[in-house]
């Protein structure tokens, strides 16, 4: 898909957020496959959630602090896979309403885990957040990687995120971590290992804050891929029974 066509699926992207969002009740989420999948158990429906999968907390605390370096459409040029590039669009036109607010923000570890911040080495296009294998090696020469959030950063990048979302709205915040029980690199154990513990730390200092674990005895793989963060059902059914049991759905 060109350029040209990326502009006219914006546009029908951004109609189906206005429709969502001017909904009675609706759910922003800040999920990958984990909760998504979750969502489909519960019978909840696509067109009232609201998610901003890649959005790491730095950059929606950007947002919210009227420091958003937004992307260019021209950097979608760099990612490889179409669901992606969706993904992408999330981040390039992300806005909260302010009037209509959500009814619940769900959130997962995922982006914090994983996903990089890449801006071109002009630093004239903005930023998005990605993961490596999302792009496109052909096409990745004048793409600079700023890495992930540091460890030593994280609690003091939560804590702002989580306090400016609480000037913008009293929502109940729902948030899972993602299982690492079949990760074996260790970059990313140390960080599930920090993530938990600075968001142990958050969930005592605010209200209305939710979190949730998996238990380990219950994680295995799919049996569609070996993929270390896609589970067995079992894990997406205990989850969807958990955010059930939490009594903080909006219907």
């Amino acid at each position: 898909m060109n350029l040209f066509k990326w502009y006219f699926y914006s546009i029908i992207y951004l109609i189906k957020i206005r429709l969502t969002t001017s909904k009675k009740k609706w759910i922003l989420s800040r999920t990958a496959c984990l909760v998504n999948d979750s969502y489909k158990i519960l019978n909840i429906k696509s067109d009232v959630v609201y998610n901003i999968q890649k959005g790491r907390v730095d950059f929606l605390n950007s947002y919210l602090n009227n420091t958003i370096n937004r992307p260019k459409l021209i950097l979608i040029n760099f990612i490889e896979r179409r669901d992606i590039k969706v993904l992408f669009l999330q981040q390039k036109y992300f806005h909260l309403p302010q009037y209509n607010k959500p009814s619940l923000f769900i959130l997962d570890s995922y982006s914090e885990l994983v996903d990089k911040q890449f801006e071109r080495e002009d630093m004239l296009s903005g930023n998005f957040n990605s993961c490596f294998s999302d792009l496109a090696k052909k096409k990745s020469y004048g793409l600079k990687c700023n890495d992930l959030i540091p460890l030593n950063n994280l609690f003091e990048t939560y804590l702002t995120f989580f306090k400016s979302f609480r000037t913008y709205s009293d929502c109940p915040i729902l948030f899972v971590f993602f299982p690492s029980s079949l990760e074996k690199r260790n970059v990313y154990l140390e960080r599930s290992k920090e993530i938990k513990m600075v968001i142990k730390k958050i969930e005592t200092l605010f209200d209305n804050f939710h979190t949730i674990e998996i238990p380990e005895e219950l994680v295995k793989h799919s049996k569609l891929d070996k993929n270390p963060y896609h589970f067995d059902e079992e894990v997406y059914r205990f989850l969807a029974n958990e955010i059930k049991c939490k009594n903080i759905l909006p219907f």
